[in-house]
């Protein structure tokens, strides 16, 4: 009996499971949001459902890699310091993205530095259609960035607006002490700077 032609064995092919999605948690209210930014929290992305005010404190070092999303339609998600501290200071590990907030009223006090009255990044910062507005870096010393500074990092800020952001020294909106900054589509309005850079140093 002759051999037949040998036989190929039907590759079955197994697809991939999707990866999950990241862990995510709608808030609104202030004691939600600090605890999901907290790095002992699995949360990867936040949807602020209203306006917050800080209450007189920053959140807590963002150290992972986060999403704060604003949700608060007709208006935009507020996040109010009330010119008492910066919002968020973003640590070497951190990787924060933010998208449809506006921070009003934050101010450069403490540590890390006197600088980045809203934001100090250390890691890497990326803002999508945020107002950064009212905010300070003059009340603790020479300091720069009257929005943000950025310290050995990097941030990107695509369609967003800086307005009535000072800096007692350089960088009335943003100040580069080392690291890079990116501006796309954004504007600068009625920013001032002690030193130089009244948008950008």
């Amino acid at each position: 009996h002759p051999a037949g032609p040998p036989r190929r064995a039907l590759a079955q092919a197994t697809p991939s499971p999707a990866p999950p999605p990241p862990p995510h948690a709608t808030v609104s209210t202030l004691a939600d949001l600090r605890a999901h930014v907290a790095s002992s929290s699995p949360t990867a992305v936040i949807t602020l459902a209203a306006s917050l005010d800080l209450g007189g404190d920053e959140l807590p070092v963002v150290e992972k890699a986060l999403e704060i999303r604003g949700a608060c339609a007709p208006t935009a998600c507020v996040l109010d310091a009330g010119a008492a501290s910066r919002h968020l200071t973003v640590g070497v590990l951190g990787d924060l993205t933010l998208v449809d907030v506006v921070l009003a009223r934050g101010v450069a006090v403490g540590l890390p530095r006197s600088d980045g009255g809203a934001v100090f990044v250390y890691g890497a910062l990326i803002a999508r259609r945020v107002v950064f507005s009212d905010n300070r870096a003059d009340v603790d010393g020479p300091s720069g960035g009257g929005a943000v500074a950025v310290h050995h990092g990097r941030a990107l800020f695509e369609d967003c607006a800086f307005a009535r952001n000072e800096a007692s020294m350089d960088g009335g909106a943003v100040k580069v002490i080392v690291g890079t900054a990116e501006a796309r589509d954004s504007s600068f309005d009625a920013n001032v700077a002690g030193g130089v850079g009244a948008g950008v140093a």
